[in-house]
């Protein structure tokens, strides 16, 4: 079973060419067309979640039978490095107790470049067993060539990457502060903290509002969801309304 893994970016589904007014598919489509894979999963930040569903229902048009799953990111920097490796770990290890022997395959096309080296960094490595696609925009390719090329890490001019050690399977679950790290949301919870002192999330408090809206601006209901059954249940955390 062949698998593609791929942050979306905002050349997804479609980009720009240099004629004004024209397009060509994103580094996603233009894997997926010019490769088979049986499933895609498509990581995806908070800021391009709308992408993800686009470039999803364009590749469930070109082929109805092709399994494609989105995979939440929740990251509010998405420079962070070690919120980066630690997502794409953890999101691995379970698309792999699903599929084993599956052949995976990464697209390192479309994310930002720390994202593009994190892929780098773990399949070089062989913590992500994985083959690298890129892709080039047509007016780098000469026609009839192929917009997508495969990077060998077999080539003696590439730098040998070894893991410092083998790292163990963590529950991040249980982690609160590493999460709210990767979050991006330690420090304005602190801030908030002094701003509004006045209100306070007692035990049992979901941090939503009574519209549903989650109490603090940088917690979306999907980051509410990474948080899970952690210390808002068992802490006193303050939270600043909309």
């Amino acid at each position: 079973m062949k698998i593609l893994l791929t942050f979306t970016g905002f050349h997804d589904p479609f980009s720009e060419t240099s004629i004004v007014g024209e397009t060509e598919t994103g580094p996603v489509l233009t894997v997926a067309a010019e490769r088979t894979f049986e499933a895609v999963y498509l990581f995806t930040t908070p800021n391009t979640a709308g992408i993800s569903e686009q470039t999803k229902q364009e590749l469930k048009k070109r082929n109805k039978g092709l399994n494609v799953e989105i995979c939440p990111v929740p990251l509010a920097d998405p420079t962070n490095y070690l919120g980066i490796l630690k997502q794409l770990r953890t999101h691995f290890r379970k698309i792999n107790k699903q599929h084993d022997g599956a052949e995976y395959y990464i697209c390192v096309s479309s994310g930002t470049p720390h994202m593009h080296a994190s892929w780098l960094m773990l399949a070089a490595s062989g913590e992500i067993p994985a083959r690298i696609l890129q892709t080039r925009a047509s007016k780098f390719t000469r026609e009839g060539q192929s917009r997508v090329t495969e990077i060998d890490f077999t080539n003696p001019q590439f730098p040998q990457i070894m893991p410092f050690r083998n790292l163990e399977e963590t529950d991040f679950d249980q982690d609160f502060g590493s999460i709210c790290l990767e979050l991006g949301i330690g420090d304005s919870l602190n801030g908030q903290r002094h701003r509004d002192s006045s209100r306070e999330v007692s035990p049992g408090c979901s941090a939503s509002d009574d519209q549903g809206q989650s109490c603090h601006p940088l917690l979306d209901h999907a980051s509410l969801a990474r948080l899970g059954n952690l210390a808002f249940r068992t802490c006193p955390v303050r939270f600043g309304y909309r």
